[in-house]
C-alpha cells in the first residue's frame, strides 16, 4: 500500500485505501458501512465533518479523487474528483471531471477547490 499520510500545520493528507487511522477516524466506520468507494461526495462530506469536529477551524476542503496515470475504473475514470468545503453551520459538495495528466489535475483540482472555498465564503 502506498502512503502519502501525514499531517502538517495546514493540512491533513489520509490515505483512505490505506486505512490510515487519525484525526478523520468518522471516515472508516462510515466507508465500510456504506462503500460507496473513496472517491465519492459521501466521504469528502465525511471527510469534512471530520476536519471540523477535530482541528478546530473555521473552514475546511476535503478532496478525494483519481489524479492518474492509473486508478481510473468506466464509472470513475481518471480526473474524477469530488471537493467538499464548509463551517461548522454547512457543507457543500461538488463533483469535478479532469482529462489531464496527475500534475495538471492536481492543479486544477487545487485551484477550483479554493475557489469554491471563496465563493462559499462570499456566499456565507
Amino acid at each position: 500500500c502506498l502512503h502519502s499520510s501525514g499531517i502538517t500545520s495546514s493540512s491533513i493528507m489520509p490515505f483512505i485505501s490505506c486505512g490510515t487511522p487519525g484525526i478523520l477516524t468518522n471516515i472508516f466506520p462510515f466507508f465500510s458501512n456504506h462503500i460507496p468507494g473513496a472517491v465519492s461526495e459521501e466521504i469528502v462530506m465525511q471527510m469534512a465533518k471530520g476536519a471540523l469536529q477535530n482541528i478546530g477551524s473555521d473552514y475546511v476542503i476535503a478532496v478525494s479523487g483519481i489524479m492518474g496515470p492509473g486508478g481510473g475504473m468506466p464509472d470513475k475514470p481518471v480526473g474524477t474528483v469530488w471537493v467538499a468545503i464548509g463551517n461548522k453551520e454547512k457543507i457543500i459538495a461538488q463533483k469535478l471531471s479532469f482529462r489531464f495528466d496527475r500534475a495538471r489535475n492536481i492543479q486544477l483540482t487545487a485551484a477550483n477547490a479554493l475557489n469554491l472555498l471563496r465563493k462559499f465564503i462570499l456566499a456565507n
